[in-house]
């Protein structure tokens, strides 16, 4: 994709990490909110040239920085439709947080593996 091409992103070792692609899900990533648009404006014009649509319903921008720095006030947008500014996303079954701590995710996986277990105890109970 040509996003490949802008040379923004995050800096991983010797290179820049721009995007995520798992079939159709996308994750951008960026140093700054202005690289950031650009790149929403880069996939905007990608996806009308190809005449792909963008959900942007469930489309979301998080905010990565420590936990008492203050979150971003940009307004990102896709074509004419904003984006909604949130402090965790799920992204192919990782909540992901604003401030890097997986304990979020790790309440949610306890929860579930409790409900599976309690599951198969009452199943072995009906034996």
């Amino acid at each position: 994709m040509e996003l490949n091409d802008m040379n923004l992103g995050i800096g991983l070792k010797d290179s820049n990490l721009s995007i995520l692609l798992y079939a159709d899900d996308i994750a951008l990533l960026a140093k700054n909110e202005k690289d950031l648009q650009q790149m929403l404006d880069k996939l905007q014009d990608w996806c009308k040239r190809w005449r792909v649509l963008i959900n942007t319903s469930k489309s979301k921008c998080v905010h990565f920085r420590k936990s008492r720095a203050k979150p971003t006030n940009f307004e990102f947008s896709v074509g004419r439709n904003k984006l909604e500014n949130v402090n965790e996303y799920k992204y192919l079954g990782v909540v992901f947080t604003y401030n890097g701590n997986f304990s979020t995710h790790t309440e949610a996986l306890s929860k579930g593996s409790g409900r599976a277990l309690g599951k198969i105890i009452s199943s072995i109970h009906q034996f």
